[in-house]
């Protein structure tokens, strides 16, 4: 003997299905939704010719350990072109650590002041950070013309809107 429902419970049935695909749409929507990073390190110090280090603080994920790898150029004069250079990072917290690469500028700026500035793009990360793989970040910091060991501070966070051709997806 086939098994019969209700008209009623027919009708709340076909009812839950309506409602369904928007559940699963605000879900999909919500679980997509693109992280925010700020990492802050109040002093990066050139340790080699193309290594910078120091300590990160970042509100997303405590304190860390902050690398730069790269040639930095700095100006002798100002220009309104500076070359840009690739720079990779590699952020290390607890919870886990981020690659990635920055399109570095640096310009000279009125008070002998060497204000670095740039697109970026994290690469890779820990299973623990996977959330942020592949987010566009941007970068700055500033180097004292008396002083081109340190950049104090420097920053980099995101999500940043990627420019056209700024190199967000090329580093």
């Amino acid at each position: 003997m086939p098994a019969t429902i209700s008209p009623r419970r027919a009708r709340s049935f076909i009812a839950a299905l309506a409602v369904c695909p928007l559940l699963i749409l605000t879900t999909v929507a919500t679980a997509t939704t693109t992280p925010k990073l700020d990492v802050r390190a109040s002093v990066l110090t050139k340790t080699t010719d193309t290594t910078w280090q120091g300590e990160a603080l970042s509100p997303q994920l405590g304190r860390g350990q902050l690398t730069l790898t790269g040639k930095v150029t700095f100006l002798p004069t100002a220009t309104d072109d500076p070359p840009p250079g690739l720079i990779g990072f590699r952020v290390a917290f607890k919870k886990g650590w981020l690659d990635g690469c920055f399109r570095n500028r640096v310009y000279l700026r009125p008070g002998n002041r060497q204000v670095w500035d740039g697109p970026g793009r994290v690469t890779a990360s820990s299973a623990s950070l996977r959330a942020y793989r592949h987010l566009n970040v941007t970068e700055g910091g500033m180097t004292p013309t008396a002083d081109l060991t340190r950049a104090t501070p420097f920053r980099f966070d995101g999500p940043a809107e990627p420019s056209p051709g700024a190199g967000h997806a090329t580093c």
